[in-house]
């Protein structure tokens, strides 16, 4: 069985104008929580949810970014290592909630790790 995409994060200089663009042209119901993120919620059962991120030393270049549900984030990342791939952010918590990370492939593409801790 594949490892699935769970969540996405859109990162933009401008997570309002990016939030209100997206609310528009796709009725995503969003909602502010901290530091310029906005949750995204798609209103769909089938999709995924995700975010809407102001650049910052974590996230500086604007994009989209998938996030891989995983088991174990640092094992997936020494996988990709012997791969040939790198980490690009190292893994950090956010309390409570679970731990991420984001790797690069072989040619500097990114997505993200995420496993979440309840």
């Amino acid at each position: 069985m594949g490892i699935p995409i769970g969540y996405f994060e859109i990162h933009t200089s401008d997570s309002g104008a990016a939030g209100k663009f997206y609310s528009e042209l796709f009725s995503w119901q969003l909602k502010d929580d901290m530091y310029d993120y906005l949750t995204v919620d798609t209103g769909s059962d089938t999709g995924i949810s995700g975010g809407i991120r102001k650049l910052d030393e974590q996230s500086s270049t604007p994009g989209t970014l998938m996030y891989a549900i995983v088991d174990d984030v640092s094992a997936v990342l020494k996988k990709a290592q012997s791969l040939g791939g790198s980490t690009a952010v190292e893994p950090y918590d956010i309390p409570g909630v679970g731990t991420m990370a984001v790797l690069a492939d072989p040619e500097g593409s990114r997505i993200g790790l995420w496993k979440q801790s309840f």
